[in-house]
């Protein structure tokens, strides 16, 4: 009891630090048991107070009161103070369990439950469990009393469906988003962004140029995001056969040197050689060589070495190819009956196809049909050996992000014409695809690359490999 009164007179002269320790005292369950109840509840509630509710000694004091007295007059307002002590804790786990515990809970309750909640999914979403957090957001959806939570729920539970590539389920929860949040927030900002993301990984070219385009206008800053929604946007011209509206877009990007020029830079390369400018793809290749920095010189000096190959500029072609390790040893040209025609100066000077600048004397003109990397023999025969009617790829990427379940058709084109030629297009799994056109067409160069579209629409690409009659 003397401990008790010493406690209250604390209280009564604002000495809240001593006016706990003699709480603790008066605890001690030995004693008069009425007053030990009041006294733990008292201890706790002051430990919260003093410790702004952030020291574990409250979350145990509080703990152990809810379970030692949960039949107590008191007991929801402990349970309040020990979810609060979570919440600030940022134990939102805990601090769930133990919101779910109080009885008959008030509108100040189902507040502190939607954000407990909607901390606890963001929790999940970091660790990637996207179920459990769909379903900690519905536990904040149900407990609409903060708009600004209310809205954000719908912005991350747009990120998570976005994560599983559920973009039809996304894609409207963004745009309730933005309506929902002042401009200035950058969620609203990204959103338009994650937005475009969505439209573009289901080939809606459109809808994703107005989303970027719109996020460039909400979002100033000149970083990687920024370049990324110029990359985005020439990705998107390009799938449109817009080869030029690319190139102003990987421009864009470019002039933000942030991480993402890199692929800007070749990207930009390639389109100019889609529009026929070869000697602004040369330079633009030997830019991003010459830097020595970033993902994209390897392929920058591969694209270069053939490019120069393709133009007739052999020798050019075979000191890149030589940096990147292809063989230069020379070996022979043979038929297809493998006869010796005569001799070469390495096997990257060649492209199949190639007819010039081989230097063998014959009663036809003699094509590149293959080129053994192992021998080092290239093979020369009539034009007629150009054609084929079946073509493998490797390395097929879709722009659906998924190969479809069955076969498909589309115009294709090869690397080495602007002609499109009608065809079928097998998946063979995931990154393989076998192309039988209607009609014989030249083949093209194993590691060449060959686009199918569907009308206007680019649907996928891969690596050239084998050809056949």
């Amino acid at each position: 009891n003397a401990s008790y009164h010493l406690a209250d007179c604390y209280l009564r002269a604002g000495d809240k630090e001593s006016a706990m320790q003699a709480f603790a005292m008066a605890s001690d369950e030995s004693l008069d048991a009425a007053i030990a109840e009041d006294a733990l509840f008292n201890y706790a509630k002051l430990q919260y107070e003093l410790g702004g509710g952030a020291f574990n000694e409250a979350i145990t004091t509080l703990a152990g009161y809810v379970q030692a007295y949960p039949d107590s007059p008191r007991i929801d307002e402990a349970r309040e103070l020990l979810l609060a002590a979570y919440f600030n804790s940022r134990n939102y786990e805990a601090a769930y369990e133990a919101i779910k515990q109080v009885r008959d809970p008030d509108n100040n309750v189902k507040a502190a439950m939607q954000k407990i909640a909607y901390f606890r999914a963001l929790e999940q979403f970091q660790k990637e469990e996207y179920p459990e957090a769909l379903r900690m957001f519905d536990v904040a959806d149900a407990n609409r009393f903060n708009a600004k939570y209310s809205a954000l729920t719908k912005f991350w539970r747009a990120e998570t469906y976005a994560r599983q590539g559920n973009y039809a389920r996304a894609i409207p929860l963004y745009r309730d988003y933005i309506q929902l949040s002042p401009g200035t927030e950058y969620e609203n900002k990204v959103a338009h962004y994650n937005l475009g993301y969505c439209y573009f990984n289901t080939q809606r070219w459109g809808d994703a140029a107005a989303s970027f385009h719109k996020f460039l206008s909400v979002y100033p800053t000149r970083d990687n995001l920024r370049a990324d929604a110029y990359n985005r946007l020439g990705d998107a011209a390009f799938a449109q056969r817009d080869y030029r509206e690319a190139v102003n877009n990987y421009d864009q990007a470019i002039r933000l040197n942030a991480p993402a020029t890199d692929y800007a830079q070749f990207q930009r390369a390639v389109m100019l050689g889609l529009l026929d400018q070869r000697d602004r793809k040369i330079e633009s290749l030997r830019d991003i060589i010459s830097s020595g920095k970033g993902d994209y010189v390897d392929d920058a000096m591969y694209e270069l070495g053939r490019t120069y190959v393709q133009t007739e500029r052999f020798n050019d072609g075979a000191a890149v190819l030589k940096r990147l390790g292809v063989p230069m040893a020379p070996g022979n040209f043979v038929d297809k009956q493998g006869q010796v025609l005569g001799r070469h100066k390495g096997i990257a000077r060649y492209t199949v196809g190639q007819r010039k600048g081989l230097g063998v004397s014959a009663d036809r003109r003699l094509f590149v049909t293959a080129i053994d990397a192992l021998t080092g023999n290239v093979t020369l025969q009539g034009s007629e050996a150009l054609l084929c009617r079946q073509m493998t790829l490797s390395e097929v990427v879709w722009t659906s992000g998924e190969a479809p379940k069955q076969p498909v058709r589309a115009t294709v084109k090869l690397r080495l014409g602007p002609r499109e030629h009608a065809a079928r297009v097998q998946p063979l799994g995931e990154q393989e695809a076998l192309i039988t056109f209607d009609q014989p067409v030249r083949r093209g160069a194993p590691g060449q690359s060959a686009v199918f579209y569907d009308g206007d629409t680019v649907v996928g690409g891969g690596v050239i490999g084998h050809a056949a009659p």
